[in-house]
């Protein structure tokens, strides 16, 4: 079908002016002058051969064929207005709310979200840390809101979809400054002669450590905090060793702030999973974030620590 398609622009100046029936408040509404409007009314009539508005001492008055051209235009332009609009809408970003522990949040998972927003700049993930602490027994509990979450288990969980993606690998840390001070960690029984930073969150993990090791577990003495984080912290102001997961102290690591004595030894009991219920399986977002889970997850992707020095360097 031939379209007898006028100027957009004469067309929209007409319309305005047609439904205000003020070639002033139609120039208002264009952002452009009255002279502007009047002009493009007058090309638009020229090209039509007749004409659209009466000019009066009080104004415009709308002609037959004005009359009949109106609210056609205003019809049509608020349909185009609508289709523009609803594209528009399709770009706004979907939300993705991720539950996980505080420390895996700050140390691994925030870290690294500009590379999923790079790939995925649809999607805007919101990280909620108010549900979730690092070994959370209730983790099926997942609320209704969060389309899923991280959580360091020992397997899978009943009635979710849970697969794992990232060690729980617990093993001594310590600052290179209080490492350099002595008394040197020759051995794992070394570690005795330093102050241990416990935390509630991973209350098993030393006495796991100490198993492993073949050390027989001190009386459980030593500085406590709530939180993996606080020892952490502890740990990095030259405090005492803890024993955190290799995730959870990735930046410290790698920058060699910390290290770890013993890297061969840690715990395994302990994993992160993703978890999420089986029916946000279907959620493009979800499997999408699963996919980068994955892939951050894969020991190719790890950043590479410093290796620790188990004896303080000689004096040069």
């Amino acid at each position: 079908m031939r379209r007898h398609l006028r100027s957009l622009t004469q067309l929209r100046a007409f319309e305005a002016a047609g439904r205000h029936l003020s070639l002033t408040r139609a120039a208002a509404e264009l952002a452009v002058t009255q002279g502007a409007v009047s002009r493009q009314v007058r090309e638009l009539e020229r090209d039509l051969g007749q004409r659209l508005f009466r000019r009066t001492a009080h104004g415009i008055v709308l002609t037959p064929a004005g009359r009949r051209l109106t609210p056609a235009l205003t019809d049509a332009l608020d349909r185009m207005n609508q289709a523009v609009g609803a594209l528009t809408d399709r770009r706004t970003p979907e939300v993705l709310t991720v539950s996980v522990g505080p420390t895996i949040a700050m140390k691994w998972l925030i870290p690294r979200l500009p590379r999923f927003h790079q790939s995925h700049p649809e999607i805007e993930v919101h990280v909620s840390t108010g549900n979730a602490s690092p070994s959370d027994h209730r983790a099926n509990e997942l609320p209704d809101e969060i389309d899923l979450g991280i959580r360091c288990l020992k397997g899978p969980v009943p009635g979710l979809h849970a697969e794992w993606f990232l060690p729980d690998d617990h093993s001594p840390i310590v600052s290179v400054a209080r490492l350099a001070a002595g008394p040197p960690l020759r051995e794992p029984r070394d570690i005795l002669a330093y102050p241990l930073l416990r935390s509630g969150s991973i209350a098993e993990a030393w006495s796991e450590w100490f198993e492993i090791a073949g050390v027989p577990e001190p009386p459980s003495t030593g500085p406590r905090y709530d939180h993996v984080q606080f020892a952490l912290e502890a740990c990095s102001a030259g405090m005492g060793i803890t024993l955190t997961a290799t995730a959870c102290a990735e930046p410290e690591l790698a920058s060699g702030q910390l290290v770890r004595p013993f890297p061969h030894i840690t715990t395994r009991s302990w994993g992160h999973y993703i978890v999420c219920r089986p029916r946000r399986l279907a959620d493009p977002k979800v499997t999408a974030f699963i996919a980068w889970l994955r892939a951050e997850g894969s020991p190719t992707s790890h950043r590479q620590e410093k290796p620790a020095t188990a004896e303080p360097a000689a004096p040069a």
